[in-house]
């Protein structure tokens, strides 16, 4: 499977309520697209993702439409029409902001994205169709290739100890969680089964 990476830097702080974003996108044809704009998150929009919190959509909703605007979302458009089944859009994000900017400090990892032609909103992380991840750039740039499902291994544990209504916590069938998980995993080699009391 092929990819393209769409790698979006948010760099330090430039005004009061302002960061400067860079995007790179290096197509599978290997041009490369860069675009810039800014990103604007007043005290209030800052107020606003605080409340939303317990919300993650939400909150991921609010941090895509300050990031995903003009120029952004024009490049991220273009490159997300280009993808396919067989060569995927790889989002990548990189905050270049000091440790102690309130920018480092949001929830990045719910950002959401306009994917589907009617405009919906989804949350990238949970999005198979474009892998997403924060990036951290190293002075080395070495690239990894990407791993496939044969590359997986799992390691799942399943406990529902005897004293849960010491904790008013309420039994579970760890069988079936097990399962589940099983189920969910497919054929992820690795599994192996440990009980204990």
């Amino acid at each position: 499977m092929n990819a393209f990476e769409f790698e979006i830097t948010i760099q330090s702080k430039s005004g009061v309520s302002s960061w400067p974003i860079v995007v790179r996108c290096r197509q599978p044809d290997g041009l490369t697209i860069h675009s810039k704009e800014t990103l604007q998150l007043s005290q209030d929009d800052l107020n606003k993702l605080t409340q939303q919190q317990e919300n993650e959509k939400e909150y991921g909703i609010l941090l895509g439409k300050a990031l995903f605007r003009g120029a952004v979302r024009e490049t991220f458009v273009r490159a997300l029409s280009k993808s396919s089944q067989d060569c995927r859009l790889r989002i990548l994000l990189s905050i270049e902001a000091a440790d102690n900017d309130e920018v480092k400090t949001l929830h990045w990892e719910r950002l959401c994205a306009p994917i589907d032609a009617d405009g919906d909103w989804h949350l990238l992380a949970r999005d198979q169709r474009v892998p997403f991840s924060l990036y951290i750039p190293t002075i080395i740039d070495r690239r990894f290739p990407p791993i496939g499902r044969r590359d997986l291994r799992a390691l799942v544990l399943v406990a529902s100890p005897s004293n849960l209504g010491k904790y008013q916590l309420a039994p579970f069938d760890v069988e079936a969680a097990l399962s589940g998980v099983k189920e969910a995993l497919g054929d992820i080699p690795g599994v192996a089964e440990l009980e204990y009391e």
